[in-house]
């Protein structure tokens, strides 16, 4: 697991943390159930579109993903609840990334562009 330095310093609201927190989950799990990988990279960063959690596993070959569930469609409505996005699938022939990403307000505020309330 890899964090940013700059984002080791965020203030993250209990809402983003959870959300962050319950996407790596759920990657971690369909990657043990459904990947059957060996090795598993996790890295939280920041980039000009804002907060970025990676979840990439060795998994997945030929880019053929187990069928059934409903894990990657509640990670992806858990993001875009917070405004965000989510983007899975095969990367590279023989593995599979999880891309959650926040956008980040200003450097006073960087969670300002996150919906409050329910």
């Amino acid at each position: 697991m890899h964090v940013g330095d700059d984002v080791e310093a965020l203030p993250l609201p209990p809402r983003v943390s959870v959300a962050l927190h319950r996407v790596l989950l759920e990657a971690l799990t369909n990657s043990r159930r459904h990947a059957r990988a060996t090795g598993v990279r996790v890295t939280a960063r920041s980039d000009e579109d804002g907060l970025v959690l990676e979840i990439d596993n060795d998994g997945v070959r030929d880019g053929v993903a187990a069928q059934g569930g409903h894990g990657v469609l509640g990670m992806t409505e858990r993001m875009a609840e917070l405004g965000g996005d989510l983007v899975a699938g095969s990367h590279g022939h023989d593995g599979w990334r999880v891309t959650a990403r926040l956008p980040l307000g200003p450097d006073d505020d960087p969670f300002d562009t996150v919906p409050r309330g329910i």
